[in-house]
């Protein structure tokens, strides 16, 4: 039920921006037909209904990089986030959702949702059953009524005109009506009836309920219901004749209910803000056929904006426009054709913004076979502090390419990329950074960091993996101790291109050189020189 409740949640989400716009346009068709309007709250609804939509360059909703604005998965996430595609509602958010805590068996944020969820289903049932008495009470008031003709009837104690039913609805009017009002009231009706309304207002009423904790739904359901009465008011001056504004808005005032009836039913003539009604009647001009046709277009450009989804961003893109200059571990370029002494350099770390800012402008369409480019490449490997190594290339001002993907970007801005090397190019560098692991060591002490060397290079690296090596070679092995009471350690991090990482702990156990697997695994010894020869590394960078 919680994973149910996640999707109605996002759906929710989704839709609330909808629902912004929708109401911006309704601002901005003021002065069109008011079935317009009326027309663009199905776009709501299927946001709100429909879990999933396709995919194009026209969309109008935020773009959004981690698919769900809620991930599934997020009662289980060591930092819950939330990805609305608008980055001040999601560090708004963010900031007040709470984070597990360590050692604990069951996560907050999972507590929350399972109440939530049975909160949200009580609210359903509670709407549900209003609406549901609402309507046998109402039934049992018109048992009364008089047929007058067909399907329509007459009740001594109604206030307004109402149409009620699902598969045969029935009109139901006050009694002591004259035949003018009986006139247009019942074209009123009829174009209710004609268009479905009737049914339409209970699914609506149905979609309320589902998703009766977002305050914007009940917004859009009140201003649906307004232009569902506005847009059947300009119908019956259509049909009638403009002459009939002045008793048509009387009629609106003398058989008012002064209220949004929000139970599913019935569609009340007089329901509503009758003042924005009489308003709308009295101010009504048949509108021309060009102003008809151009809102039309216009109507349906937003509601294709609104339904799609924006076109998905390849990850290599969304990578270099997500880089942050502290996820950055070094930065270096390779220059070709140059001279051997100006084929390679490793920037500062103050240069790092200003790379950083030229790689998160990276856009183009991905090229699935690109042609040869003969020209000079300026490609940077950048390390990120997880252990990835990316590339960033420059072919000829032509093609932008990530990682394995190839982008035609705009020439103009390749073009300014202007990078010189100042030094040959370090031996080992392509064997380091075409590497599919990268190795990182750290000094503990009673399980805390005392001195760090990451990542580790050349030979550096291949001690690392001969220490590794040696451990998992041999079979004979011990029950691990708690790191946290080994008063020195050293941590010796393998980090994979997929983002696994396991943990080699080293350390004197009993006067003998031992290396543990993870936190709590087994550990069996390792050779003296070799743990010797760790120690003297990272007393070196510490030196240095």
């Amino acid at each position: 039920m919680s994973e149910l409740f996640l999707t109605v949640l996002n759906m929710s989400f989704t839709a609330s921006y909808v629902i912004l716009v929708v109401m911006l346009a309704r601002l901005l068709l003021k002065k069109t037909p008011k079935v317009i309007s009326y027309v663009l709250w199905g776009v709501v609804a299927y946001r709100l209904i429909i879990p999933h939509s396709f995919e194009s360059v026209f969309s109008l909703m935020p773009r959004n990089t981690n698919g769900l604005p809620i991930p599934h998965d997020i009662i289980y996430q060591q930092n819950p986030k939330i990805y609305s595609g608008i980055e001040v509602v999601d560090t708004f958010i963010n900031k007040s959702l709470p984070a597990p805590n360590i050692g604990a068996s069951v996560n907050p944020l999972q507590v929350y949702m399972e109440i939530g969820t049975y909160i949200w289903v009580l609210g359903i049932i509670a709407l549900l059953f209003y609406s549901f008495v609402s309507i046998l009470i109402l039934i049992q008031q018109l048992k009364t009524a008089e047929l007058v003709e067909q399907n329509i009837y007459e009740a001594k104690n109604l206030k307004t005109p109402f149409v009620l039913g699902l598969i045969n609805p029935k009109i139901y009017l006050p009694v002591g009506l004259s035949e003018e009002e009986q006139n247009y009231i019942l074209i009123h009706e009829h174009t209710h009836i004609h268009r479905k309304d009737h049914i339409i207002k209970i699914l609506g009423f149905l979609i309320l309920s589902i998703h009766w904790f977002n305050p914007l739904v009940w917004i859009s359901f009140i201003l649906m219901s307004t232009d569902m009465e506005l847009s059947c008011d300009e119908r019956v001056l259509k049909v009638m004749n403009e002459d009939i504004k002045k008793p048509y808005a009387n009629s609106l005032l003398s058989l008012a209910t002064g209220r949004h009836i929000i139970n599913g039913s019935p569609l009340a003539f007089g329901e509503g803000s009758v003042r924005g009604r009489i308003k709308n009647v009295l101010n009504y001009r048949k509108p021309k056929f060009w102003i008809i046709i151009i809102v039309m277009i216009g109507a349906i450009a937003i509601s294709f904006g609104l339904i799609s989804n924006p076109s998905s961003i390849t990850p290599s893109i969304m990578w270099a426009k997500s880089l942050k200059v502290e996820d950055i571990q070094s930065i270096e370029l390779i220059v070709q054709p140059s001279s051997q002494t100006e084929r390679y350099m490793k920037f500062k770390t103050n240069e790092y913004p200003e790379i950083v800012s030229l790689i998160n402008q990276s856009n183009g369409r991905l090229i699935k076979n690109p042609e040869g480019i003969v020209g000079g490449a300026q490609t940077f490997y950048i390390t990120t502090k997880d252990g990835d190594v990316h590339t960033v290339t420059n072919n000829g001002n032509i093609y932008l390419i990530i990682d394995a993907d190839t982008f035609q970007a705009r020439h103009n801005w390749l073009s300014k990329w202007d990078y010189k090397g100042n030094s040959n190019v370090p031996d080992g560098f392509l064997e380091r950074v075409e590497s599919k692991v990268s190795y990182s060591l750290m000094q503990l002490k009673n399980g805390e960091v005392q001195h760090s060397v990451s990542p580790l290079f050349g030979e550096d690296a291949k001690l690392a993996e001969e220490i590794i090596m040696s451990y998992l070679s041999k079979s004979a092995v011990w029950p691990g101790i708690d790191i946290k009471t080994c008063e020195e350690c050293y941590l010796l991090r393998a980090t994979y291109r997929d983002g696994t990482i396991s943990d080699y702990y080293t350390f004197l156990h009993e006067g003998k050189a031992v290396m543990q697997g993870g936190n709590e695994g087994v550990y069996n010894s390792i050779d003296i020189n070799l743990y010797n020869r760790l120690i003297e590394l990272i007393n070196k960078h510490q030196s240095n």
